[in-house]
């Protein structure tokens, strides 16, 4: 997560495309991210970047600290 005094100002952005970037030169076929509810904030960004939800999934990081689960396909 970026931190509050620092969004805004497109480091999400500038840090998922470096992670883009490397996925591809290493042959994978998709990036997953798992978002934790109290980063729901972030998921517009996440769509505008071209990932989508796949799975809402509860007790993800432990009790009561569920998750949604996005990924992109790199092909």
């Amino acid at each position: 997560a970026v931190s509050k005094n620092h969004q805004g100002t497109n480091i999400g952005k500038s840090l998922f495309f470096k992670v883009q970037e490397w996925a591809q030169k290493n042959d994978a076929e998709k990036l997953q991210l798992e978002c934790h509810v109290k980063c729901f904030s972030a998921v517009p960004l996440y769509y505008k970047l071209g990932l989508r939800g796949t799975k809402f999934s509860k007790d993800h990081f432990g009790i009561n600290e569920d998750a949604l689960l996005l990924e992109i396909n790199l092909n």
